[in-house]
């Protein structure tokens, strides 16, 4: 191999490094994104859950001030 082909082969080896890191870059930033909307998506859901909840709970105290009231 002479000088040139060297210099050609170190260039190349050189911008397949530099793709390979920005390739991992840019394939973090998506897996992170995904993780993110994946966990907004069970936050929802949750929140959803809590609210059912506490409108439940909510009824069930209504209720029981007009027994109360009732009674008195």
């Amino acid at each position: 191999m002479d000088g040139s082909s060297n210099i050609m082969t170190l260039t190349i080896l050189i911008l397949a490094l530099i793709l390979a890191v920005f390739t991992m870059k840019y394939a973090v930033q998506a897996l992170k994104a995904r993780t993110q909307a994946a966990m907004a998506t069970q936050t929802d859901a949750r929140l959803a859950s809590v609210e059912k909840t506490t409108d439940t709970l909510d009824r069930r105290v209504a209720h029981l001030e007009a027994m109360l009231k009732d009674v008195e």
